[in-house]
């Protein structure tokens, strides 16, 4: 096919994305429900804060007291207790916990025979607060052990070798113990709570941008369809270009809803922090809320995002296309959604697996829009991987408007039984062989 006839194909274009774009959010429907978007955003955070169990009050500051009575050292027990409470200001001092502390935590280290005991206390915590307890007692303990090894004699290699817990195949212990050598661990991954939180809350935000797409592309495609305005679209419009005006509008509206959710919890988390102990707040919307990629991965994360849903929004506007009523969208739209579903069950338990699977997971289309962009932010994937995956993205986007050139005006004034995926691809082969 010539460049001219490739263009001929999509002329157009432009016309029927502002005519769908205008008609969406044009409708009376649709600003109630940005509206109504805008609310939930702005009130989620703190509700959800609230039944979780946080409290009205923000903490600015915390003491923790450090009673060493042992000749452990630990240097490193500050910056590890700031970045444990983030964005909490942590003072730390020596000495026993006053009993007129009301909000300071004591961190008391002592030696038991051939052992060392940390005792953590407080005075007068309530519930809210025993997060940020638990929290210095985890980052305290990871020091006192780290320490408790330094003391005994062990170097920093054998310290990492200890705490890794892995023992590599065929090193002996000169070799282990020779000074600058290079250690080689098992690259077996460490499971991490919160990468998988972020995979997690970037999955849904990608299942929910992709199902609201499909759900506008085929509720236009359908409507238009029974108002018979698509048969003058059809007279100068080619089919190709008119179901990619209509995706393009879906698409642009859909962002337009997101920008308002994220943007509204974006904002109710920037007050809210300011009023509330957010540490009760679901650990999935916190790390979400906490992301932040540099340049090339937001670049990442967009290509990727908008490429899938792009796809999705194809596949549903031919899908959506052999049906004859909005009672029959329920159909077109299962047909996507359970590759949706599919796409997002698998990054869930993808990263649990790793390995060779999750890699060349990445680069099968409709698994990699849920787990390319942050296995890479994560440096399991280089962006060679990421760019292969956009070549199958592509790949199955110019498939699907292949498919629609050859029967969108076909399914659009079809009137009758909803007609499957499956069907419509026959279609699409009888109609090769017609022309053959």
């Amino acid at each position: 096919m010539t460049l001219s006839k490739i263009k001929e194909q999509f002329e157009g274009t432009g016309q029927v994305f502002r005519f769908t774009f205008l008609q969406l959010i044009k409708s009376r429907s649709t600003i109630v429900t940005l509206l109504i978007t805008l609310l939930f955003a702005l009130a989620a955070l703190p509700v959800m804060t609230l039944v979780n169990g946080g409290s009205s009050s923000v903490k600015q500051s915390v003491a923790v007291y450090l009673d060493n009575r042992t000749p452990i050292e630990l240097p490193e027990l500050e910056s590890r207790l700031k970045e444990a409470l983030a964005p909490t200001d942590v003072t730390l001092l020596s000495g026993p916990l006053p009993k007129d502390e009301a909000e300071g935590v004591g961190l008391t280290l002592e030696e038991n025979d051939d052992a060392f005991g940390l005792t953590v206390s407080w005075n007068g915590a309530d519930f809210s607060d025993m997060s940020s307890v638990y929290a210095i007692g985890s980052a305290a303990y990871d020091c006192v052990n780290t320490g408790r090894l330094r003391h005994a004699g062990f170097g920093e290699k054998e310290i990492e070798f200890l705490q890794k817990g892995v023992v590599p195949d065929g090193l002996t212990y000169a070799e282990f113990s020779e000074p600058g050598a290079d250690f080689p661990f098992s690259d077996g991954d460490d499971f991490d709570s919160s990468r998988y939180n972020l995979q997690i809350g970037y999955s849904v935000v990608i299942m929910m941008f992709c199902i609201y797409s499909v759900s506008y592309v085929v509720r236009a495609v359908i409507e238009e369809k029974q108002s018979k305005l698509v048969d003058l679209l059809m007279v100068s419009v080619k089919p190709a270009a008119l179901l990619l005006g209509k995706v393009l509008a879906a698409l642009c509206f859909v962002f337009l809803y997101m920008v308002l959710l994220f943007g509204g919890m974006l904002l109710s988390y920037a007050v809210s922090s300011r009023f509330l102990d957010l540490s009760a707040a679901p650990a999935t919307i916190g790390t979400l809320l906490n992301m932040r990629p540099d340049a090339v991965s937001l670049a990442v994360i967009v290509v990727t995002g908008v490429l899938g849903c792009l796809a999705f929004g194809l596949l549903g506007g031919v899908c959506g296309a052999g049906c004859s009523s909005i009672d029959e969208s329920s159909g077109a739209i299962s047909t996507c959604l359970l590759l949706v579903m599919a796409g997002y069950m698998f990054s869930i338990f993808a990263p649990m697996i790793g390995g060779t699977l999750l890699r060349v997971a990445c680069v099968f289309p409709v698994l990699s829009m849920f787990l390319a962009p942050l296995q890479f932010m994560d440096g399991s994937i280089g962006f060679g991987t990421v760019a292969l995956s956009w070549v199958f993205q592509i790949a199955g986007i110019f498939f699907l408007v292949w498919l629609s050139a050859r029967v969108y005006s076909s399914l659009i004034m079809y009137n009758g039984k909803r007609i499957g995926f499956g069907k419509i691809l026959a279609m699409a082969g009888a109609g090769k062989e017609e022309k053959k």
